[in-house]
């Protein structure tokens, strides 16, 4: 889309934002792939730092492991010249694969504004554990996503489901309630729950919207009553 066109468009979306007070807490859809260089994305860049994102995410999909770090690096440095923090989603199955693997990647790009952002979907079915979460050093997990799933592994289908078909929190299998406990302290949490099944079907969008926030309110009180519960939450 040409600036002309794309401009007016931006100025009605920053419009809602304020009309709303609703604030854009992730900017995402940055992917580092092979052939393409993460800063000829720059004017998306300036984008979400006009929209006041209050942070961004990247997906490292390159196979090559010293380009792979090298763009994360760019993509770090190009936020923080807009003093925006980066969280880095690793996926199953990709080359960031679990969130071990990720938490190293951050920690070798030297990045000091870059953490892991931690889905719950690939987080469980990476082969992720709560005690495992809980035990991440201090200041690597910037953000969490939350969701369900069918099951607490990697399967045929995997990616279609994650990109489109996710359950509300609560109808599916995984640890939610412990998972949310083994965060850390003030870790921003969204929802990332595509339903291409709902939209199909004419499900109202608000209706929906206002579904999924009650199973994640729901979660969040239990999370306070797993905290009473687990020994080492004294």
């Amino acid at each position: 889309m040409d600036a002309s066109r794309r401009r007016p468009r931006i100025n009605q979306l920053k419009q809602a934002l304020a009309d709303h007070g609703v604030r854009v807490a992730l900017g995402e859809g940055f992917i580092i792939m092979p052939g393409r260089n993460i800063a000829d994305a720059e004017a998306d860049f300036d984008l979400m730092a006009e929209l006041g994102a209050e942070r961004l995410n990247v997906c490292a999909m390159d196979p090559d492991p010293v380009r792979n770090l090298e763009q994360f690096s760019i993509f770090a440095s190009l936020a923080a010249d807009r003093d925006l923090p980066v969280t880095l989603e690793f996926m199953p199955a990709t080359p960031v694969p679990d969130l071990a693997a990720a938490v190293a990647f951050v920690g070798e790009s030297a990045a000091s504004n870059a953490a892991v952002l931690v889905d719950a979907m690939h987080f469980f079915c990476s082969g992720g554990t709560n005690d495992e979460l809980r035990n991440v050093p201090d200041g690597k997990i910037g953000y969490a996503q939350l969701c369900d799933a069918k099951q607490a592994s990697f399967y045929d289908g995997y990616f279609q489901d994650a990109r489109q078909e996710r359950p509300l929190p609560g109808l599916g299998v995984l640890p939610l309630g412990h998972f949310l406990h083994a965060l850390p302290p003030g870790c921003p949490i969204g929802l990332e729950i595509p339903s291409v099944a709902s939209a199909l079907a004419g499900v109202d969008r608000k209706a929906y919207l206002t579904q999924a926030l009650d199973a994640a309110e729901g979660l969040l009180q239990d999370r306070v009553a797993i905290g009473h519960r687990l020994p080492d939450a004294q």
